[in-house]
């Protein structure tokens, strides 16, 4: 089974070195402000979830279909 990428914060990747500016947006999408996917890779229910929570500054409570999802409803 292939590994699913998950969503990041741009100013994170940036600040550890993993990615420049230029390539944070030449080559991921932005979901929210300040939190980026793979370009090219689906963008399910899941990693929607996962990327408002990260939008949220790691505080939010997931909840009705989006916690669904996160438990394997589909």
């Amino acid at each position: 089974m292939p590994v699913q990428p998950l969503p990041f914060l741009g100013t994170e990747a940036i600040a550890g070195g993993a990615l420049t500016p230029h390539t944070l947006i030449a080559r991921n999408q932005r979901v929210y402000r300040n939190v980026y996917f793979p370009a090219g890779a689906e963008l399910t229910a899941q990693t929607r979830a996962v990327a408002a929570w990260l939008w949220s500054n790691r505080q939010a409570t997931v909840a009705g279909v989006s916690a669904a999802a996160l438990h394997g409803s589909n």
